[in-house]
């Protein structure tokens, strides 16, 4: 089957701007509670799971669909049920999973730990694809794997190595931070790697990866051999960094970071793929009059209007159907959780 393309050109450096209301059905505004025992840091991450959000603010938090805060899940630590920290974790089967280099630790929503298993390889970011097999970055370079790319695997054994097919220098890749991100959607695995701008279906059955959709940015193409090849600043000239924000049955997400030297300025630009439509863009999604008062009315003083203009998500919810975006606020509150439910 045929990879198709989805063309957003020089485009990705020059953004539309569209009103968020074009593929969102609607918002919701939910303020995260704040008091003495929960003070988020500026930075976090956050991962919707059915009603809940699951916040990464380097202990893991579990709120409600209303922002109320409802109990520590996992604490940070040596300790038999504490994780030394959390880079990347994964939800399957109402379970979470947080790898911290080989050893993988289970945990209920209770924050009780569930099991405990060392993996074959070292690796910090990876997700199960069946009940027994996993797919990782294989980031570590030897003399039996030279390029690392993709492992699978099971809690056992390494099954397969997937090559990159160029040369790789590890003091360089380390420099990169997370390599890959994997999604879920209805079932199905997918993987972006790191300036490539194709993603792929993760094939369990033969241990590999098949093009799914490749994203054509013009004269900003990705090259993820280049990343060895030139400066760290160089790289972000020529290709914006992309983030995988994830795939529904309509739509499949990117977001774009990148530096216009000749204009001097950042671009934040929302990517997108309509697989209805077959239509693909680079936008900035404005908050429309009514998201603005919605925002006003819940916020109060919390809501800075010009300086929060556009919906910029960071990750989408487990059952697709809305994409999520954190609003710092201007008092001493905690962050917004933004919703925006999808059109179908």
């Amino acid at each position: 089957m045929e990879c198709p393309v989805a063309v957003i050109g020089n485009q990705v450096m020059d953004p539309l701007e569209i009103p968020l209301s074009d593929i969102a059905a609607s918002i919701t505004v939910i303020p995260l509670e704040t008091n003495d025992s929960v003070l988020l840091q500026e930075r976090i991450d956050v991962y919707m799971v059915d009603d809940y959000f699951l916040i990464n603010n380097r202990e893991l938090l579990l709120f409600d669909r209303n922002g109320k805060f409802i109990r520590k899940v996992i604490n940070l630590g040596q300790g038999p049920a504490e994780v030394p920290y959390i880079s990347v974790l994964w939800v399957r089967n109402n379970l979470i999973h947080i790898t911290s280099n080989r050893i993988c630790k289970v945990f209920d929503f209770e924050g009780k730990l569930r099991e405990t298993y060392q993996l074959p390889l070292f690796t910090n970011n990876n997700l199960m694809i069946t009940d027994e097999k996993y797919i990782s970055d294989n980031i570590v370079k030897t003399p039996t794997n030279p390029r690392p790319r993709l492992a699978f695997f099971t809690k056992d054994e390494i099954l397969k190595q997937l090559q990159t097919p160029y040369e790789v220098r590890q003091e360089i890749f380390n420099r990169w931070g997370t390599p890959v991100h994997f999604k879920e959607s209805q079932n199905e695995y997918f993987v972006k790697e790191l300036f490539c701008d194709t993603i792929y279906r993760i094939d369990a059955v033969n241990d590999t990866i098949v093009p799914f959709l490749t994203f054509d940015f013009g004269n900003y193409k990705g090259d993820p051999s280049q990343i060895y090849l030139m400066p760290q600043e160089e790289v972000i000239r020529k290709m914006p960094y992309m983030f995988f924000i994830g795939i529904n049955e309509r739509f499949v997400f990117l977001t774009a970071y990148g530096v216009d030297y000749s204009k001097q300025k950042s671009v934040d630009a929302v990517c997108y793929y309509d697989r209805k439509e077959k239509t693909a863009q680079a936008v900035q999604l404005a908050f429309t009059d009514e998201h603005k008062e919605l925002l006003r009315k819940t916020l109060k003083d919390g809501y800075n209007e010009e300086k929060e203009k556009y919906f910029m998500p960071v990750t989408m919810s487990a059952d697709g159907n809305h994409l999520v975006y954190i609003m710092m606020q201007e008092n001493d509150e905690n962050q917004a959780i933004i919703l925006a439910t999808l059109k179908k």
